[in-house]
């Protein structure tokens, strides 16, 4: 054997145990588990790794706002307790840089960086402050802590804000020995935090029979090895109590409003102001509108106490009206401030006191889609208030088909009544009905939907409203409305689809023909829609208006408002 095959072959053999050692190496690499490690804002470059973020139990939130410190306090933004449902209502006006919470009880105020907050309009002292950032509102982690049903901890290693609600029970685990919680179910995946044995850990759930998905007491989500937690232990609900929820006295039995126009101070002392009504037991007189020059939510007032001390003695109870002068403005200028609305509630709860009020009606009938969310809000500010006074709040309502977007559902939590005004049918140049019965019975319907029967008047038109050639002519009492027509030669016919009464007549004016229509509204006309408010068995009703009735119609009223449906 020649010296050349000698060295060839101790290459060849050098090659192959070269070959068989990355060969080994590589098998050895397959199966053992990795031992590389990645921080969270390696694993995921998308994260920010100098700010915080947060963790709600076993989910990452991807908020546009990030939690911030201020003076070793964790803020948490506001949006964010908002969009996550610790509080749907909680609201920040930007305008104003205040803060307001609403309960059921309570209207909390907070202005940004002042320890001095209301609640109810009572002075009271926070221990750490609400803080405000480019227009941004953040809360600090222990007055959430205090009013929510949350605990809140932070993990500067991961940069993280960990949300836990305190309501749900939690699954705690220890483990056992060594362990090397991953970003995915396999050991070949990266290490995102390693654990020492006795770290305890939360574990969410097993997704096999090797693997358990866990949170870290750093909040990293990740897997464990199933066999290496031990001790699990239940960590039970904590419920924050909620506060008693304050009863209002209302009134016993069923509701028989009518609304009482007044548009001078002067016309309380008429005598017909102070004639009583057969089975009404609520007066609702217009007092209080807005002053529309300043559009800074000042009141105008027109309320007279010797009014209600004569209604008091004759059994009657008050809801002053306060109306929105049908005016859209209202619902854009001074609804949106947060300043202007407390001034609003400041002055009804004078306006209470002054006059002794059982109750407010709001009659805001021009609030456009755009301001709803303002208007929402003021009922929420106002309602506490008035549960302190104990003081009933009432509001008008067009029927669903004309105001779907005011949102009766979230309006229903704040009120006690809904006086749904089932009329209005046919108004400017649409000739008909002021309220024809299926028009009365869908308004009613499509209002169950949102608001209990318990809370709903249903509204009584007393008045019918002429056409003159297609067009709105004026609305008239049932008395002249009736001399008018029947002056004229008029016949009334009975319309059982609309179940009221139709006439017309022709005359010449100004040397043209002009056609007069009315769909009368009497006796008969509301007994039928009687039927109805029993059909759905309501709380009671509310009639248009006291200057434009007519004594039978008390007695209908009465007789049906008590009578088995």
């Amino acid at each position: 054997m020649d010296k050349k095959f000698k060295r060839d072959r101790a290459v060849l053999i050098f090659l192959i145990l070269i070959a068989l050692s990355a060969t080994s190496f590589m098998i050895v690499r397959y199966f053992l588990p990795s031992n590389e490690e990645q921080t969270l804002f390696q694993h995921d470059p998308t994260l920010d790794d100098g700010e915080y973020h947060i963790i709600v139990e076993d989910e990452l939130i991807n908020v546009e706002n990030r939690p911030m410190k201020e003076d070793s306090e964790l803020y948490l933004p506001v949006d964010f307790i908002k969009d996550y449902g610790i509080d749907e209502y909680i609201h920040w006006d930007k305008q104003a840089s205040q803060l307001i919470i609403t309960t059921e009880n309570k209207v909390m105020r907070m202005s940004t960086r002042s320890l001095n907050y209301t609640v109810n309009n009572k002075e009271m002292q926070l221990a750490v402050p609400i803080y405000q950032s480019d227009k941004i509102a953040y809360m600090p982690k222990s007055l959430i802590e205090e009013l929510y049903n949350v605990s809140i901890s932070y993990s500067e290693k991961n940069k993280l804000a960990i949300v836990d609600y305190k309501d749900r029970e939690k699954v705690l685990g220890t483990v056992t020995k060594k362990s090397n919680v991953r970003y995915e179910p396999d050991l070949k995946s990266y290490i995102g935090e390693k654990l020492e044995e006795g770290d305890k850990l939360y574990v969410l759930n097993q997704v096999d029979d090797k693997f358990t998905k866990v949170r870290t007491m750093d909040g990293m989500f990740g897997y464990i090895e199933t066999a290496k937690i031990i001790n699990t232990e239940i960590i039970p609900a904590t419920f924050k109590e909620p506060e008693p929820t304050k009863q209002k006295t209302l009134p016993n039995g069923k509701i028989n409003l009518v609304w009482d126009l007044i548009t001078v101070q002067q016309a309380n002392a008429n005598e017909s102001k102070r004639k009583p009504h057969k089975g009404v037991t609520v007066l609702s007189p217009t007092w209080f509108e807005f002053d529309l020059e300043e559009q800074n939510g000042d009141l105008l007032d027109i309320a007279d106490i010797s009014y209600v001390d004569w209604a008091h003695r004759n059994g009657y109870q008050i809801w002053a009206l306060l109306s929105d002068n049908y005016d859209p403005s209202v619902g854009a200028n001074i609804l949106p401030n947060a300043e202007y609305r407390q001034h609003i509630i400041n002055q009804i709860l004078d306006f209470i006191s002054m006059y002794n009020l059982d109750g407010i009606n709001l009659d805001f009938e021009r609030i456009q889609p755009e301001n709803v969310e303002y208007f929402l809000q003021f009922l929420r500010e106002l309602s506490p208030m008035l549960k302190d006074t104990d003081t009933i709040l009432s509001i008008d309502l067009y029927v669903p088909l004309y105001t779907r977007y005011y949102n009766r559902t979230e309006i229903e939590k704040s009120i006690d009544y809904a006086c749904v005004m089932t009329y209005d049918e046919h108004t400017g140049t649409d000739p008909g009905p002021v309220a024809s019965y299926d028009f009365v019975d869908k308004g009613i319907t499509d209002t169950l939907e949102e608001i209990p029967r318990e809370k709903i008047l249903m509204g009584i038109p007393f008045y019918s409203r002429v056409f003159r050639n297609g067009k709105r002519s004026g609305e008239y009492g049932r008395d002249a409305t009736i001399k008018m027509f029947q002056e004229r030669g008029a016949s009334f016919e009975w319309l059982e689809d609309k179940k009221v009464y139709y006439a017309t007549y022709t005359v010449t004016e100004d040397g043209a023909e002009t056609k007069y229509e009315v769909w009368l509204e009497n006796e008969r006309s509301l007994t039928e829609k009687m039927q109805i408010f029993k059909k759905y068995d309501l709380v009671g009703v509310a009639s248009w208006s006291r200057a434009l009735h007519h004594d039978i119609y008390f007695d209908i009223i009465d007789e049906n408002l008590n009578s088995p449906h």
